[in-house]
């Protein structure tokens, strides 16, 4: 794939509310450079944004760009092979002719500087247009997708190509009936996949998974849907399972995503994972299988996909548990007929609603993450999985949370992630959080074994790097003062842990009776910020408890606060 040195996905899918979410809700796409220099870009203040982080986790470059007052947003981003050059797709807001227009930026970054190059705008027919998703090929040519408007508001797969000046090669649209729209593509040496959806021919308002190709001169466009009747059909990822480097033979490719039938009162959806394979003399994408997974009557959802050295096809999403709440849920088809060979891999934390949204994997390590709703500490789960035949075994798995999310009154209705692993199975997870009025970023770093290397927390003044645990002389364990101290009603208790271990964290009044449970799980090594919240609780003097537990030690202390009123 275009995004990744060695992941699969890179297409954000939104849990919670998923079902109603469009792609251009995203509010955060990112990109990591064969240097492991992260990249993000989105909307800020109603301008288009972007920054850079180095491999440690500090902020290079950043950067604005804006048009007409309005709303532009940076929807997705790429790199040229040396980091110094950024290119961006998004739309702006065109308060002179129609609602939004693509556009395209290339940044110089060399040197820490940032230098537009140029900005070039596309309006298909003075009606809404946006670009969603970017290919950087060699030689600095760009691709870019997302759909145009017509003059009946009918849209169509939008695709260009743009030169290294900034002049454009070629454009093209694709349409059926109806409404289409191109959500990512792909780039091989001979070809252009775009994936997207289209509306069914028939009145119905249901929707189809729609791949179309063209050669890389914009040529000979081919398409194959997957339609199944009564039912809707969202893609959400898809991913090269077999890259073609010889032209005209096409790559292998496979999407996954989730499809919606109705069923009497009941609304059900499942998991859909589709494997386009080739003809006999393989210049012709073909649909080798289709499968579905997911329990009868609930919301299952498939959000990435990766494939392994072989081209078997690995996914995962999130799946009612048969209790209250979802799963991970991470399956193992096999390339040829589709067959299970192993999954669904889960993860659940206290019956919760529980939601993976990224897999990447280096050689047989996968990394899967996403959000856990009940989880009062590790809002954000990273697994590390070794894949097998036919099972799997679980390595690791590290939580994050947020400084955004330990502090803020905000409630976020939606969630994401995105996961990235390196040579040295190192992984890197982007999370990001968003409701109707906001949106927040974070990042978290871990080693081979799951413990936290740094951490990129915009929304706080308090970043950490595992080089602050060691200047610091943090080969013990911790507990800080409060802050601030006195409260008025809340405040941070912020506390250090060199290993992982089995944590408490508890409150008591002078009477030593309980007045909160703020922590009460494992933890790997790490800073960790608490925030407690005395509300209904009266003034006076109260005390906080750290007890922690490893393979090979303990640690307990005790420290006084103040709640005044």
């Amino acid at each position: 794939m275009k995004k990744i040195i060695v992941l699969g996905s890179l297409f954000f899918v939104a849990i919670l509310s998923h079902s109603q979410i469009l792609p251009t809700d995203y509010p955060f796409k990112t990109y990591v450079d064969h240097n492991a220099n992260l990249y993000v870009t989105g909307s800020n203040g109603g301008d288009i944004f972007f920054t850079k982080y180095n491999e440690n986790g500090n902020l290079l470059v950043s950067g604005t760009y804006s048009s007409y007052p309005g709303i532009d947003k940076g929807m997705d981003i790429v790199s040229s092979l040396d980091g110094n050059l950024v290119f961006i797709v998004g739309y702006l807001y065109n308060s002179l002719n129609n609602p939004y227009d693509v556009v395209v930026l290339k940044y110089d970054v060399s040197n820490n500087q940032v230098t537009l190059l140029w900005d070039e705008i596309f309006d298909y027919d003075s009606k809404e247009d946006k670009g969603l998703g970017i290919a950087y090929a060699e030689g600095d040519t760009v691709y870019v997708c997302g759909f145009a408007t017509n003059s009946d508001n009918s849209t169509d797969y939008l695709v260009i190509k743009y030169n290294p000046d900034g002049s454009k090669n070629w454009d093209e649209t694709f349409s059926n009936s109806g409404n289409e729209v191109a959500m990512d593509l792909l780039v091989d040496d001979g070809h252009v996949y775009l994936m997207g959806f289209r509306d069914e021919e028939s009145d119905n308002g249901n929707r189809d998974i729609m791949l179309v190709s063209y050669d890389i001169e914009g040529n000979y466009p081919e398409q194959d849907i997957v339609s199944i009747p009564g039912s809707d059909e969202i893609p959400t990822s898809f991913v090269f399972t077999d890259k073609s480097h010889q032209i005209p033979i096409k790559s292998k490719a496979a999407i996954i995503g989730y499809i919606i039938k109705q069923q009497e009162f009941i609304v059900d959806r499942d998991y859909i994972a589709v494997y386009f394979g080739t003809n006999l003399t393989g210049d012709r994408n073909t649909i080798d299988w289709t499968k579905t997974f997911g329990t009868q009557g609930h919301e299952d959802i498939g959000t990435s996909i990766i494939s392994d050295e072989n081209g078997n096809v690995i996914v995962t999403g999130y799946y009612h548990n048969g209790h209250n709440g979802t799963d991970f849920g991470t399956l193992k088809y096999d390339k040829s007929e589709g067959d299970i060979l192993w999954g669904p891999v889960s993860y659940d934390y206290d019956d919760g609603i529980d939601q993976a949204s990224s897999i990447t994997r280096n050689g047989n390590k996968i990394i899967i993450s996403g959000y856990s709703e009940l989880d009062p500490n590790n809002n954000f789960i990273t697994q590390n999985i070794d894949d097998g035949l036919s099972s799997t075994v679980t390595n690791w798995t590290s939580g994050f949370q947020p400084y955004y999310l330990s502090s803020s009154v905000n409630t976020y209705t939606n969630q994401t992630t995105q996961s990235y692993i390196f040579q040295d199975n190192s992984v890197l997870t982007f999370v990001s959080s968003w409701n109707s009025t906001s949106e927040l970023y974070a990042a978290v770093k871990y080693d081979s074994l799951g413990e936290v290397i740094f951490t990129i927390d915009p929304s706080s003044d308090r970043p950490f790097h595992k080089s602050e645990l060691q200047n610091e002389n943090l080969s013990e364990f911790e507990l800080k003062q409060n802050y601030p101290n006195p409260f008025n009603p809340s405040t941070i208790i912020g506390y250090y842990l060199p290993v992982q271990c089995f944590v408490s964290l508890k409150v008591y009044d002078l009477l030593g009776r309980e007045v909160a449970d703020l922590v009460h799980i494992n933890q790997p090594a790490g800073k960790y910020d608490v925030k407690f919240n005395g509300n209904n609780l009266s003034s006076g003097i109260y005390i906080y408890k750290l007890t922690v537990l490893s393979a090979d030690r303990s640690f307990e202390k005790i420290e006084k606060m103040t709640l005044m009123k």
